[in-house]
């Protein structure tokens, strides 16, 4: 089965990544030559009358509900992950798998927000970032960008900003942090 699905791993990761987002939990049963089962529990809570009346109008928006947001990552279950935290959100969201399509993005698109991984393929978070900031001297125009890096040491932030970065987050990260963060950013 691995060899021919490559694995349950990546949509265990993600699925657990997901039940954890909304506060559950994901557990598993094996037995050695009879399969698994996986179950999860997420809390449950009973909508008041207000609550439902607020969900099912969209004119009640967020701060961030339909914020353009561009998430450049080359690991696809770090984008998964960072979509549904977006989409939860209210964010529209594009995806750039490596620096120069991120630039390519930019270009021609505006968003309110990059999320720039730092380690890319192709051109990596910082060259690609110093790319936007040349395309947009031209321009006048400067969209934010936030730094998505695995590193957490305090020269790591410096270098994200002296590439050009707005601001920078650490992986792994959570709804709350990054919902903070880009709520900090958008006008």
């Amino acid at each position: 089965m691995t060899r021919k699905y490559g694995g349950s791993g990546p949509v265990l990761g993600i699925s657990k990544n997901m039940v954890e987002l909304i506060g559950g939990e994901i557990a598993v049963e094996s037995e050695t030559g009879a399969g698994s089962i996986f179950t999860f529990s997420v809390p449950a809570a009973l909508a008041s009358e207000n609550d439902t009346e607020k969900n099912m109008h969209p004119d009640n928006d967020t701060k961030l509900t339909h914020k353009k947001i561009l998430l450049a990552d080359d690991n696809a279950m770090n984008r998964e992950v960072a979509m549904a935290m977006l989409e939860i959100m209210g964010c529209n969201v594009d995806i750039a798998v490596n620096g120069e399509e991120a630039v390519q993005m930019s270009t021609n698109n505006s968003y309110d927000i990059l999320l720039m991984d730092c380690q890319m393929p192709v051109k990596d978070g910082f060259e690609a970032t110093r790319d936007i900031r040349r395309l947009e001297a031209d321009s006048g125009v400067r969209q934010v960008i936030i730094a998505l890096t695995a590193n957490a040491l305090s020269g790591d932030k410096q270098n994200c900003l002296e590439a050009g970065m707005d601001d920078f987050i650490s992986k792994p990260f959570n709804y709350e942090q990054m919902e903070a963060l880009l709520a900090k950013w958008v006008q």
